[in-house]
Formats: C-alpha cells, sequence, structure tokens
C-alpha cells in the first residue's frame, strides 16, 4: 500500500520494464524496499503516506477496492474489523466482477449470482452465493478465507475457482 501510494505512472512502468513486466515481481520488489524493519517502522511508512494522491495508472476504483481489500488482508488476521460504506463496496465489487485485469475476478464469478446479505448489492445469474459485502469484494478479488463468511448452492464451485 506505501509503494502503490508513492506511485505514478511513469514510474510504475520503469519497475515494470525493469523485472521483466512480471507484476508479481513489481509488487514484491515494492514491499521489500518499503516495509520497516519493525512493526513500528512499518506503520510510520504506512502513516507517512496517507495524504498520498499519487498512484499507478488504471482507473481510481483500482486505487479504491486496493484500499479496502489489503485493508482487509491486514486487518482480518488481527481480528480487527472496519465497516466501509456500502456504495463503496458495490462500487469496488462491481469494477471487480467486471474485469479479469490483474486480479481476474471476472472469470471467477462468472457463472454465479452473487448477493449481499447487508446491503442492497447483487449481479450475475447461475447458482447463488450469499454474504457480506465486504466478504464478496474479497472472494471476487480472490481471498480464499472471506468464503468461510458465504452460504449458498454456488460456495462450493466458487471455491474451487479461488
Amino acid at each position: 500500500m506505501v509503494a502503490t501510494a508513492k506511485m505514478t505512472p511513469a514510474k510504475f512502468f520503469a519497475k515494470l520494464a525493469g523485472v521483466g513486466f512480471r507484476f508479481n515481481s513489481t509488487t514484491a520488489k515494492g514491499v521489500v524496499a518499503e516495509k520497516g524493519s519493525d512493526g513500528k517502522a512499518t506503520l510510520a511508512c504506512f502513516e507517512s503516506v496517507l495524504g498520498a494522491t499519487r498512484h499507478p495508472p488504471g482507473p481510481l476504483t483500482t486505487m479504491l477496492g486496493e484500499q479496502v481489500v489489503h485493508g482487509e488482508d491486514i486487518r482480518r488476521p488481527l481480528g480487527m474489523t472496519r465497516r466501509y460504506r456500502p456504495d463503496v463496496l458495490a462500487e469496488v465489487a462491481s469494477f471487480y466482477q467486471g474485469t479479469n485485469l490483474l486480479l481476474g475476478g471476472k472469470k471467477r464469478v462468472s457463472g454465479f449470482r452473487l448477493r449481499a446479505s447487508d446491503t442492497d448489492w447483487s449481479t450475475g445469474d447461475g447458482p447463488e452465493v450469499v454474504g457480506p459485502m465486504t466478504s464478496l469484494v474479497l472472494v471476487i478479488a480472490g481471498r480464499r478465507p472471506a468464503l468461510d463468511a458465504l452460504t449458498g448452492e454456488g460456495v462450493a464451485t466458487l471455491a474451487a475457482r479461488t
């Protein structure tokens, strides 16, 4: 999240070219470069970019998704929770489920009816998958732990794709 907040389109393409256009390598190098020597130093790095407006190329919804998904990647293992505005989650879920760019969300959830249990959002046709909106966003993004919060006849098949 820190590396992304320091990124510009020009820096992004230069770094991507520098690792042979392997996106995951670019991400891994960013983590190494921005990780502090301990938890306190890492938190200080994060706090230093809280007001940043720079970002790599792409729709701003991708940056919003970064905050939700990676924020949950951090919070959930620590037992922390956060409530997001339903319109924010709906925007991210709708974007992710409509594209295969980087995350493969469109392919992952194609053929399912996704329905939020805590807000008025649904999409798709097929076997139903129901759960909290945040968990739906995470599963569309490929996060397996969020499957535990979902129910419905499509969950087992979706789990095999995640």
